[in-house]
């Protein structure tokens, strides 16, 4: 069964991308219909900011989205924002000591590579 999506900005909130992924594997969604089936599965503030993502396309005479794969990547913008993920970079780069740096760049390393977030790399002068 798929779950709903209540959009927590949560990085857990990921967890559900990629069971959404393994839903449509399973049922052999075409493409067209996923995005479609998502919307339905969209709850509260995750219906609120579709809405939001929708008008701001069309205010700017952007295509709207209409694959799944550009749907996952407006929502993993929304869970983790970019600004989160360069500051993880960069605390990555240049690590503390102690415990909560060794735990942040754990949380850094799933973020990045369990779901498959690409990184902004930022130059600093």
């Amino acid at each position: 069964m798929a779950l709903d999506f209540y959009n927590k900005h949560d990085p857990r909130d990921c967890d559900w991308i990629a069971h959404m992924d393994y839903y449509f594997d399973l049922y052999e969604f075409f493409d067209n219909r996923r995005v479609r089936f998502v919307k339905l599965k969209l709850k509260y503030s995750a219906q609120d900011y579709w809405t939001i993502v929708k008008r701001q396309l069309a205010r700017t005479y952007v295509r709207p989205i209409e694959t799944w794969d550009e749907m996952k990547e407006k929502f993993k913008e929304n869970i983790i924002p970019s600004s989160y993920r360069a500051r993880l970079l960069k605390e990555s780069y240049y690590p503390r000591q102690g415990d909560l740096s060794v735990i942040k760049y754990m949380l850094f390393e799933e973020i990045i590579f369990r779901y498959d977030f690409q990184i902004d790399y930022i130059y600093v002068l």
